[in-house]
């Protein structure tokens, strides 16, 4: 039990520097166009159940390609 919690921890604590970096690196390369966290969070929860699905299903040599169309969701939303 304990070791789910670790795990858990420090699954959430690199999602957070992820989407940190990705938010900042857009925000540079992106001309003033910022991408908002939440959809750069759900970006990288998008790919962590493609990653997962594909090891439970056994379908990883698909997974470079499925993990690329994943970009098009950096599409800045303005609410």
């Amino acid at each position: 039990m304990r070791g789910d919690r670790e795990l858990r921890l420090r699954r959430d604590l690199t999602r957070r520097k992820i989407v940190d970096f990705l938010t900042t690196e857009y925000a540079r390369s992106a001309n003033g166009d910022r991408v908002p966290a939440l959809q750069i969070e759900l970006l990288i929860a998008a790919g962590f159940q493609l990653i997962s699905g594909a090891i439970c299903n056994g379908g990883t040599n698909a997974l470079p390609q499925k993990l690329a169309e994943l970009d098009g969701f950096l599409i800045p939303a303005h609410g």
